[in-house]
C-alpha cells in the first residue's frame, strides 16, 4: 500500500518492489546512461556542487577572515591566529544552515502544493548565485551585509536540493531510478566536490583574497539555476497544443471534404 501511494500506479509499485539481481546491474546502468536528461541534471548538479560544497568547506575560514578584516586582501587559509575569531566563526557558521533547513522544507512543500519543480530549482539558484557574486561590495559596506550574503546563498542553494532529487527521479523509470541517482550523485558530489574545493583553494592562494573565489562559486550556482530555468522554457514549449491543433484541423478538413464529396466519407 505504501509503495502504491508513493509511486501512484501498480506497475511502478511492482517495479519498485523487485529485487535487482547483480547480473541485471550492468544492463540497468547502461539503460540509465542512455537517458540524455540524466546527464542534463548531472551537469546542473555538478555546477551546484562546485558552489555549495566549496562554500560548505570554506565557510568557517571565510567568516574568520571576515572577522579579521582580511577577506578582501591578505586572506589566508587559516584566517589568522585569533582563538576568539575561531570560536566566533564556528558559531556563526551554524546560522546559515538553520535558515537552509527551513528553506528546504518550504521549497519541498511549495513544490508539492503547486505541482511544479523546475522553477523551484532554477529561481533560488539564480538568486543565490547573483547574491553570492556581490559579496565583495556588500562586505565592504559592513560585516553584517557580507554575512547576509553567505546566509542567503546557502539558504537559496539548499532550497533546491530536495526538489532536484525529486526532479531527477521523475525523469527515470522506477527500475533504473536507483542507478540513475547513483550516477547523478557521483557526477556531482564526487567530481564537483573535489574540483570546487581545489579551485577555491588555488584562487585564494594565488590572489590572496576571497573575492575571486566568491565570484567563482556564485557564477556556477547561477549557471546551474539558468540551466533549470532554460529547461522550464523548453518544457513549456513542448506543452504547446500544436499537435492537438493540427490533428483537430485535419479532422475538420476531412469532415468538410466528406460533406462536399459524399463518396469520400467511406474512404475517410
Amino acid at each position: 500500500m505504501l509503495l502504491l501511494q508513493v509511486h501512484g500506479s501498480l506497475d511502478e509499485a511492482s517495479a519498485a518492489s523487485e529485487t535487482v539481481k547483480w547480473k541485471d546491474f550492468l544492463s540497468l546502468t547502461w539503460d540509465a546512461c542512455r537517458r540524455p536528461m540524466l546527464w542534463f541534471y548531472s551537469l546542473a548538479g555538478f555546477l551546484w556542487v562546485l558552489c555549495v560544497w566549496s562554500l560548505n568547506s570554506w565557510m568557517a575560514i571565510i567568516i574568520k577572515n571576515m572577522l579579521a578584516g582580511t577577506a578582501l586582501a591578505n586572506s589566508t587559509s587559516s584566517g589568522g591566529n585569533s582563538q576568539v575569531n575561531t570560536l566566533h566563526a564556528t558559531l556563526y557558521s551554524a546560522i546559515p544552515y538553520f535558515f537552509a533547513a527551513i528553506a528546504m522544507w518550504v521549497s519541498a512543500w511549495s513544490s508539492h502544493r503547486f505541482q511544479e519543480r523546475t522553477l523551484h530549482i532554477g529561481i533560488p539558484a539564480v538568486f543565490g548565485g547573483i547574491v553570492l557574486s556581490l559579496f565583495a561590495p556588500l562586505y565592504t559596506a559592513s560585516f553584517v551585509a557580507g554575512f547576509a550574503v553567505i546566509s542567503i546563498a546557502i539558504t537559496s542553494a539548499y532550497a533546491t536540493q530536495s526538489v532536484m532529487y525529486a526532479k531527477v527521479t521523475d525523469a527515470l523509470d522506477t527500475r533504473v531510478a536507483g542507478v540513475g541517482l547513483s550516477i547523478f550523485n557521483a557526477t556531482g558530489a564526487s567530481i564537483g566536490g573535489v574540483v570546487g574545493n581545489l579551485v577555491v583553494g588555488a584562487l585564494v592562494g594565488k590572489m590572496g583574497s576571497f573575492v575571486q573565489a566568491m565570484v567563482f562559486m556564485g557564477v556556477f550556482l547561477l549557471a546551474s539555476g539558468l540551466l533549470m530555468c532554460g529547461l522550464w522554457v523548453w518544457e513549456k514549449f513542448c506543452q504547446r497544443p500544436v499537435c492537438k491543433t493540427s490533428d483537430a484541423g485535419l479532422e475538420l478538413g476531412l469532415s468538410d471534404a466528406a460533406q462536399i464529396h459524399p463518396t469520400l466519407e467511406k474512404t475517410v
